[in-house]
């Protein structure tokens, strides 16, 4: 849109964007919260989630700051929606018989920063390191599950706060 002087038209869908990704957060964390409250959720699995909403919306809010590099704006764009797409497509994977983690998720999960990376190497003859830093914690992230640091009773405090901000008792 703002290679073809689309301006305003960027700015309503970046305007939209942003009540999306709020409602998204907002939505997403209360159902956790809640599912872990009503104990239909463990904490791995709640810090889990809660950090992948955690990250896709941080990088989005990092993209709006950044928006006037484009460079990095629509990197962390594309990283936001690989980081918000993890917990669909390991229930896709689920679904489909090859089971929430191995290597089909991780294909399809990184797909997009593998592609970037590919163009990148291909159209600048080089790899990019932004570009490069967004695949490898990407993949750092879903292969350390780094959230799992928080699986102890921190992390118990962390997310009963959060019930206690976003769940109605």
């Amino acid at each position: 849109m703002i290679a073809s002087l689309q301006i305003r038209k960027h700015k309503l869908a970046g305007f939209f964007g942003i009540v999306l990704i709020s409602a998204v957060f907002v939505s997403s964390y209360y159902t956790i919260l809640y599912k872990t409250y009503t104990g239909n959720k463990s904490l791995l699995e709640a810090l889990f989630n809660l950090s992948q909403i955690a990250l896709g919306v941080g990088t989005v809010f990092l993209s709006i700051l950044l928006r006037r590099n484009t460079y990095y704006h629509k990197r962390l764009m594309l990283a936001s929606l690989v980081f918000l797409t993890l917990a669909a497509v390991q229930r896709a994977s689920g679904n489909l018989g090859f089971g929430p983690n191995g290597p089909l998720v991780d294909a399809l999960y990184l797909m997009p920063l593998i592609a970037l990376v590919l163009f990148e190497l291909a159209y600048y003859g080089r790899l990019k390191f932004a570009s490069l830093l967004l695949f490898l914690f990407a993949f750092t992230y879903s292969k350390l599950r780094i959230y799992r640091l928080l699986d102890n009773d921190f992390g118990q405090e962390i997310v009963n706060f959060l019930i206690d901000l976003f769940v109605i008792k």
